[in-house]
């Protein structure tokens, strides 16, 4: 059996502090964090130049007049010169008028053509092979001799009628 005994020391002063030591590896990436609130919008900017100013337009006055373009058969298809003309539709017989699509005539669109009934057959606007006719409830036939009406071009192969149409 041994005596063992413990031997306590008095304390000395504390030693300077060593240098640092070399800075370790850089660790893997955390992960993103969650997308912060949408900031204010900024102001608007600066009004740009103004554009130049354009062509003038033809002159509307009310002594300008209108070409006629006559027709007496009982079918019509209407053609490119037609383009702001007013038909005329006389015939003692029903009369057809058919609208092109565009590989037949070609109307900018926008365009209006006028129509006038002339004679007691009754006028029928029909959609060509192609082209699409827009009306409102009402029938696509003049409403009686003398009725004015129009067709204008509101997009690619495509027709609005309007006017003194027939309601059935």
């Amino acid at each position: 059996m041994s005596d063992a005994r413990i031997l306590i020391l008095p304390s000395g002063t504390l030693g300077a502090t060593g240098p640092q030591g070399a800075t370790g590896a850089t660790g893997a990436t955390g992960a993103t964090g969650p997308q912060g609130a949408t900031g204010a919008t900024g102001p608007q900017g600066a009004t740009g130049a103004t554009g130049a100013t354009g062509a003038a337009g033809a002159d509307g006055s009310f002594a300008n007049s209108q070409t006629l373009n006559a027709q007496t058969g009982t079918s019509y298809t209407l053609v490119a010169g037609d383009a702001g003309k007013l038909v005329t539709l006389s015939n003692a017989g029903a009369i057809t008028l058919t609208l092109p699509q565009d590989s037949d005539a070609t109307f900018a669109t926008g365009v209006y053509v006028d129509l006038l009934q002339l004679g007691a057959g009754q006028v029928t606007v029909a959609a060509g092979t192609g082209a699409t006719l827009r009306t409102s409830g009402l029938t696509a036939k003049a409403r009686a001799q003398y009725s004015r009406f129009g067709v204008q071009k509101i997009a690619a192969n495509t027709w609005s009628l309007y006017g003194d149409l027939s309601a059935s």
